[in-house]
């Protein structure tokens, strides 16, 4: 009997070591406020309609004329925009404060609060999802694609 328990062991042993380890995407929330704190660089913009059929992908990469959006999420929950290629005039405020709640940044200004659902995130990247960021043009929501430069 306890050489059938060892060998079943042994055997278990075995098969796992040759099963690949996969991480989880979404490591469990809330998240760590200390984890957005830094410089990120906006690496494109994905934009979907309301069928979620992708309308179009703004970045720099595809087209000369927009130079790279980089902010900065300070420990005294104030977002400092730095260079601003994808950001407009009216979201390059400095005034504008963050919070955060569960898996949601909130970003708010005088006149404006945006909610911005964080669909992924790692030490290096991070993923945000705002709905309807422009209803004029029936945009249902766009995806903006973050990675960290500190």
């Amino acid at each position: 009997m306890n050489k059938r328990l060892i060998l079943l062991l042994g055997l278990m042993l075995c098969l796992m070591s040759f099963t690949a380890y996969q991480s989880p995407v979404l490591p469990s929330l809330p998240l760590s406020e200390a984890i957005l704190i830094g410089k990120w660089r906006l690496d494109k913009v994905n934009l979907y309609d309301k069928d979620n059929t992708l309308l179009e992908t703004i970045s720099p990469e595809t087209s000369s004329e927009i130079k790279p959006s980089i902010i900065e999420i300070l420990p005294n929950h104030k977002v400092k925009v730095i260079d601003s290629g994808l950001i407009t005039e009216e979201g390059s405020s400095y005034l504008q404060l963050w919070s955060l709640d569960k898996n949601r940044l909130i970003i708010k200004s005088k006149r404006k609060e945006m909610l911005l659902k964080i669909s992924y995130y790692t030490s290096r990247q991070l993923t945000l999802e705002m709905a309807n960021p422009n209803p004029s043009n029936k945009q249902s929501k766009a995806i903006l694609f973050l990675k960290k430069l500190d």
